[in-house]
Parts: C-alpha cells; sequence; structure tokens
C-alpha cells in the first residue's frame, strides 16, 4: 500500500518541478498574440521589429492611446506596447494595418512607407480608443 500511495506523490512533486521552469518574467512579456511583424502589409507599407530613433511609440492604457496623434515620417516606425490591464487591437481604417488581438504586455509596430494621415482605431474598443498617425513627407 506504501508504494501505491508514493506514486501519486511522485507524479504530483514532478509536475510542481517543471510547472516552475520556463521562468515567469518571460512569460509576462510574450503575452502578444499577434507576432510583431506577421502582420501583411499592402503594397509599399512594411512592418518591423527594431525600435530606436525614428520609432514613435503609443501606450495602450485606460481605453485610450497615449499620445493620440504621433508624427513620423515614412519608413519611420510606431510601435504600441499594451501598457493595460485588457486586451487592445490597433486597427487602420484604412485596412493599412491590423495588429490583432494584443494582450496586456504585448506590443505590434507598423513602418508607413507614404505621406499621408492613418485614422486608427482599438476594435474592442471602437472610437472611444483612437488615434491618429501623421506622415510626414520624406
Amino acid at each position: 500500500m506504501t508504494r501505491l500511495r508514493t506514486i501519486p506523490v511522485l507524479l504530483v512533486s514532478g509536475a510542481l518541478v517543471l510547472g516552475g521552469c520556463g521562468g515567469g518574467e518571460e512569460q509576462a512579456t510574450t503575452t502578444s498574440t499577434a507576432p510583431q511583424s506577421s502582420t501583411v502589409q499592402p503594397e509599399g507599407e512594411s512592418a518591423g521589429t527594431e525600435t530606436g530613433p525614428g520609432t514613435a511609440s503609443v501606450s495602450m492604457r485606460n481605453i485610450k492611446f497615449t499620445p493620440a496623434t504621433v508624427r513620423v515620417k515614412p519608413g519611420e516606425a510606431v510601435r504600441w506596447l499594451n501598457d493595460d490591464a485588457v486586451a487592445h487591437t490597433a486597427t487602420a481604417q484604412g485596412g493599412q494595418f491590423d495588429s490583432g488581438t494584443l494582450e496586456p504586455g504585448g506590443t505590434y509596430q507598423y513602418k508607413p512607407t507614404r505621406p499621408g494621415t492613418i485614422r486608427y482605431l482599438c476594435s474592442i474598443h471602437g472610437a472611444q480608443q483612437s488615434g491618429t498617425i501623421e506622415v510626414s513627407g520624406g
């Protein structure tokens, strides 16, 4: 009988050890359901993953995009970070890009290549969460 009790204890112990593998910190940074560069872009548009100079950052928090308007030049990136406790999207009203659902901590990046104004919103929260990208001439 002792032997039969030992097997379940070993199984539970093994599950606890394996469940702890992988590091909790890494999981918090990989919660996006949409890869950063997987969106199909219309001709002349591109998605990228690098950040740095020439990158405008937009925070998704409290059902708002902050800042609501960003200004970039063609080829510069706009990067969204979901700093909220709920999921969001960044979805262009003209179809230029769609981040897909970004869980808390998720990011998405888009690089416009042509001058113009792009209006976007969160497809989950609608017009109350909207923003604008102003792309100036190169």
